[in-house]
């Protein structure tokens, strides 16, 4: 099924997951002791999905946000930047800085749980894949969910959670397509990155 590149859009953001950004300094809450910086274009996957835009820094949560995460991430102490790609593909970087380090941990496994039981929020998920485990930083992990949207194309969303003391930082890479075309090695390379600039 044929769909303009603002229908695909909005099938994808309405049924799945996904994040980034541009250079720059981010706005953190009063609460971070030192400013964190959004990744630059050139840190994204680049090839077919570029040239990459993006949108200005902003305050608060993307909107909409990808439905795997909703509802978790305090959007009072939170800051993002979003990506647009050629035709669907879209990279969000969330940074959100919380209390505590233990404040930070919860939402770490919160997120992580969430996206691992995706299927019990979206009915069209096909699988759910943990990437693998890094140690950069206090942590990272990287799944991925994959969708088939009912009248629509397959979807791949791959999330990257991560933390740096008592900041969470949440990469995501979304995109039409199968398991087979996902981004992984490049997708993980930006993410460790993000992990590393944020905070």
């Amino acid at each position: 099924m044929n769909l303009s590149v603002s229908t695909r859009r909005a099938a994808l953001a309405g049924s799945a997951v996904a994040g980034l950004a541009l250079a720059g300094l981010a706005v953190l809450p009063a609460a971070a002791s030192t400013p964190g910086t959004f990744l630059a274009k050139g840190d994204l996957p680049q090839g077919s999905y570029a040239p990459w835009t993006a949108s200005a820094p902003k305050s608060g949560l993307p909107k909409p946000m990808y439905t795997c995460i909703k509802g978790i991430l305090p959007g009072a102490s939170s800051h993002s930047k979003t990506f647009s790609g050629d035709m669907t593909a879209e990279v969000r970087e969330i940074i959100t800085v919380t209390k505590s380090k233990q404040d930070a941990r919860n939402l770490v496994h919160s997120l992580r749980n969430a996206i691992t039981n995706c299927e019990a929020k979206l009915s069209d998920v096909t699988d759910v894949d943990r990437i693998g485990r890094w140690t950069t930083e206090d942590g990272l992990t990287l799944d991925a969910v994959y969708t088939a949207p009912q009248n629509s194309e397959y979807n791949y969303q791959l999330f990257a959670v991560g933390r740096d003391g008592r900041a969470v930082v949440v990469t995501t890479f979304s995109d039409m397509g199968k398991q087979g075309d996902a981004p992984i090695s490049a997708f993980t390379t930006t993410a460790k990155k993000a992990l590393r600039k944020a905070f």
